[in-house]
């Protein structure tokens, strides 16, 4: 889960960089790997609890790493319409429908990768074991895109999250170099 919300912070961290701004992350703090968290993944109340908590402290965009808990908080944006979801895992859009009048995007596990590679890796005799970290590079992390709000979402700001993707995948970027 702090995989994802490091990353965030670092996307945030490199945006206010590049725009001179000072956007705020609520809930989550790389530098002591402390932040907001509920307890458990089933739980739509404390989604909402949780979401409505950000949305008083005026957080526009949550990004719920929390399996069940996160539809709470879509729940939440979608009844009160002072907040849109960056979903996890999977595109959301597909995944959690219902809530596509709030989320803006995913933040994309992409599995079917990963069980590829592997498979590919057992028919070909280099399968290894242990733990893999996939990333924007080989194809196993990636921005779902923008659907209902693609057109919302300026093309000045689609390029240079590309350029970011690119810079990241080349090393030009260095993700670990916005969490400080």
């Amino acid at each position: 889960m702090t995989i994802f919300m490091d990353g965030f912070v670092a996307g945030v961290n490199y945006y206010n960089k590049q725009n001179n701004t000072t956007v705020k992350v609520l809930g989550w703090d790389p530098a002591t790997q402390k932040g907001t968290f509920v307890g458990n993944f089933n739980s739509l109340d404390d989604g909402k609890n949780t979401a409505t908590s950000m949305a008083q402290e005026k957080a526009d965009i949550i990004v719920p790493v929390a399996g069940a808990v996160g539809l709470g908080s879509a729940a939440y944006c979608q009844t009160s319409t002072k907040c849109m979801i960056i979903g996890v895992d999977t595109d959301w859009f597909v995944s959690s429908p219902d809530y596509a009048s709030v989320e803006l995007s995913s933040i994309q596990k992409k599995i079917d990768v990963a069980v590829l590679k592997t498979i590919t890796d057992v028919v070909n005799g280099k399968f290894t074991g242990g733990t893999v970290v996939y990333t924007l590079a080989d194809g196993g992390v990636d921005l779902a895109p923008y659907h209902n709000f693609d057109s919302q979402v300026p093309q000045t700001l689609k390029d240079a999250i590309a350029k970011a993707k690119a810079d990241i995948i080349s090393g030009a970027i260095k993700v670990g170099d916005y969490l400080k």
